[in-house]
């Protein structure tokens, strides 16, 4: 009997030690105080201008094909369009042109654009990860570190040389760098391209706490 009792006890203690572990294994961790995303009001951003671009009705034509026409539109300084349609229907060509003031209409003297499209490459392969987004922004260190760590990229990579990165890191980088420029009107064409959940995550932080306008062109439903 005292065996039995004694096998009984080491079986009970057995399971209760087993019963531990998977508590400890499934238990969530504490949530950690997330780190906002604040961009500071300053450079371009801080320049206290009502309407960027106005443009009067018009069509646009590519190849003498006409693609589409368009009314009288503003963009004012906390805008945030997104355009939608079919693919090949004008949308990129249509940013294409405002980028590069193609389109008549009045463009503010303090206006400052910037652009993302996945096939400009815009990054300095010499220059490291920091080095290439900081040449161009106004914020400070600590909030493009933020930025940049938020997209999934590891803190022990911001002093790495861009040639070193895979294809989808330098994508990360190209973003972050047009997310973060010193400007006031960002166009951003399918940003979320060959992004993975943690960037959307990050880009969808952004874009709600950005103070300044943005065009968008997306078909991501996550964004949208």
């Amino acid at each position: 009997m005292g065996s039995y009792d004694s096998q009984s006890k080491s079986m009970a203690k057995a399971a209760k030690a087993i019963e531990n572990r998977i508590e400890k294994m499934v238990k969530p961790n504490k949530p950690q105080n997330k780190r906002i995303l604040k961009f500071k009001s300053i450079g371009y951003l801080e320049k206290n201008v009502h309407s960027l671009i106005r443009i009067e009705e018009g069509v646009l034509r590519s190849d003498f094909r006409e693609l589409f026409s368009y009314p009288i539109i503003e963009v004012r300084f906390t805008d945030k369009i997104i355009l939608e349609g079919r693919n090949k229907t004008g949308k990129t060509t249509f940013v294409e042109a405002l980028y590069n003031k193609g389109v008549a209409g009045y463009y503010s003297p303090d206006l400052s654009i910037a652009y993302f499209k996945q096939n400009i490459r815009n990054l300095d392969d010499e220059l490291s990860i920091l080095e290439n987004v900081m040449s161009t922004s106004a914020q400070d260190k600590k909030t493009i570190i933020n930025l940049i760590a938020k997209t999934g990229i590891a803190y022990e990579k911001i002093n790495c040389k861009v040639k070193y990165l895979s294809g989808g890191e330098k994508v990360k980088v190209s973003l972050v760098k047009v997310l973060s420029c010193d400007a006031n009107l960002l166009i951003l064409d399918e940003p979320t391209n060959f992004l993975d959940l943690v960037a959307l995550e990050a880009v969808e932080e952004f874009l709600n706490s950005y103070k300044g306008a943005f065009i968008l062109i997306s078909h991501d439903s996550y964004l949208l």
